[in-house]
């Protein structure tokens, strides 16, 4: 069985993945969206992935906590409700922030919209590659 610095270092390598993907979102829609909107815009944009990120972050290593020693169908009901209790803390999240008026609200919904979807589907493959790796950690 792998030690417990071996999975801290794995779960630190899958957040990787939306890490990176976070950051391929925000240099590719700097400049399109500081074009477009300009500064505020950019700031804009940050805020709204940022705060998609955080909430994805959360949920992402909550759920792999709670998948250690489960089974992979345990897993799965696991990582279900932590894309549900996800979409219930960002959308009022967003919606409020929009609402408050203090930014572009177009670039923020948009660019939180995009980093959401995004952001999702990598915590997907984080979250499979986990339940691999906790899986072999089974069996050796």
């Amino acid at each position: 069985m792998s030690s417990g610095g071996d999975r801290k270092r794995v779960v630190w390598k899958l957040c990787l993945l939306p890490l990176a993907g976070w950051m391929v979102l925000a240099l590719g829609g700097y400049v399109p969206t500081e074009r477009l909107a300009g500064a505020a815009g950019v700031r804009a944009m940050l805020l709204g992935q940022g705060l998609v990120a955080l909430v994805v972050f959360a949920t992402l290593l909550s759920a792999m906590r709670r998948m250690v020693g489960r089974s992979p169908v345990d897993g799965f009901k696991i990582a279900l409700t932590a894309g549900v209790v996800r979409f219930f803390v960002t959308v009022p999240l967003l919606a409020g922030v929009a609402w408050g008026g203090r930014v572009p609200v177009i670039a923020f919904l948009v660019w939180a919209a995009i980093t959401y979807v995004v952001m999702v589907m990598l915590e997907a493959i984080a979250l499979t590659l986990w339940t691999n790796y906790l899986e072999s950690e089974k069996r050796c």
